[in-house]
């Protein structure tokens, strides 16, 4: 079955509500359990550090050079190295060289290496390359962040973990507890509202959908005898005063047999079976599948036309100048004469139409007659 403009907004609106769900659950447990850190690499290099000892050498750079080794003569091309602003260089090489820098020996912060380089001819080419050591414990605050503006008294916690020479770092350490922002509450019982007030709308099915597959067990479930009478009666009465020659006593006779079993069985059938093309409305698809409602065939006093197009099927039909090439499915092998007579009914009776009803004797007529 097509779903309507109604029902496709409905569904995106529970798509967005559950999407905002997740983002909202995926914030809360990162909020909960991770350390508010700008480098999240942080943690790993905690976690896979395999030695964290502090190097006993006074230098804070041990150098191991792979042209040779030594002072270059001064009209040699030369590198030399310098930390932050030491008055002395860490190193004097010819290049290329390599060599390891132990940041151990560093405090934590800003640092910067200075490169300067010489050619033959005293030509100096610097470079600067600035960067942060982060051996120390990672520290989580929670209550207080950069440049805000407090007044009172403010709870804040601090939280520590893993140094990079401690031995045995715990993970559990860097889960810093933390609350769910107010936003993010705001934001989850507005879905749960929406939730509750869509749920409810839609526990009793409205009109147009109480028809369909998805809706039509539900609806005839919470239908009476006396609401299927009163929904058939109208077509009853309206079939018997066209007919004018039918007594009093066969019409109220009629009337009571359609709003029993059979209106509920006709309503049950047509929806899935029928509804998919023709619509719970009876409007059909524009260009695609014609329309039952005010349908010349299903308005006809004579319904053998009706009958045989159900049992039979039909295409390529003009109905109102529109010609029809979707193939109306034949229902002969697999529904039996009281479905048949049951369906054709509801239609015969439904979305204003109002015609005069039909048997299982008819149908069986008619379906004995095609062999």
């Amino acid at each position: 079955m097509a779903a309507g403009p109604q029902g496709v907004a409905d569904w995106l609106l529970v798509l967005v509500a559950v999407v905002v769900v997740v983002l909202v659950a995926v914030y809360a447990v990162r909020m909960l359990i991770s350390p508010r850190e700008k480098d999240p690499e942080h943690i790993k290099r905690r976690v896979l550090r395999d030695e964290a000892t502090a190097s006993p050498a006074r230098s804070a750079a041990t150098a191991s050079v792979d042209a040779v080794a030594g002072e270059a003569a001064a009209n040699e091309s030369h590198v030399i190295v310098w930390l932050d602003d030491a008055s002395e260089p860490l190193l004097r090489y010819r290049p290329p060289v390599r060599f390891e820098l132990d940041t151990s020996r560093l405090e934590d912060g800003q640092h910067r290496l200075r490169i300067e380089a010489y050619d033959s001819t005293g030509q100096r080419g610097v470079r600067t390359v600035p960067f942060v050591v982060r051996n120390g414990p990672g520290i989580a605050i929670n209550g207080i962040s950069d440049n805000d503006v407090l007044e009172g008294k403010i709870d804040v916690l601090v939280n520590s973990y893993g140094g990079a020479a401690e031995a045995h770092w715990e993970p559990s350490r860097a889960e810093t507890p933390a609350p769910v922002p107010t936003w993010a509450w705001v934001l989850f019982i507005v879905v749960v509202a929406f939730g509750v007030f869509y749920g409810v709308r839609l526990w009793n099915p409205p009109p147009e959908f109480a028809a369909t597959p998805t809706y039509g067990s539900l609806a005839l479930g919470s239908m009476t005898l006396s609401d299927l009478a009163s929904a058939a009666a109208p077509g009853a009465g309206a079939s018997q005063a066209s007919s004018g020659a039918a007594p009093a006593s066969e019409s109220a006779a009629g009337a009571a047999g359609a709003a029993g079993g059979d209106a509920a069985l006709g309503a049950s059938v047509y929806a899935n079976n029928c509804a998919a093309c023709h619509q719970a409305s009876g409007k059909g698809l524009p260009g695609v599948f014609p329309p039952l409602a005010g349908n010349a065939v299903v308005l006809d006093k004579d319904p053998a036309t009706h009958i045989e197009i159900v049992l039979h099927g039909l295409q390529g039909k003009a109905i109102d100048g529109t010609k029809y090439d979707s193939p109306m499915p034949a229902w002969a092998g697999q529904l039996d004469d009281a479905q048949i007579a049951a369906v054709i009914n509801h239609e015969r009776s439904s979305w204003g139409n109002h015609a005069p009803a039909v048997t299982a004797q008819d149908v069986a007529k008619l379906r004995a007659a095609k062999k």
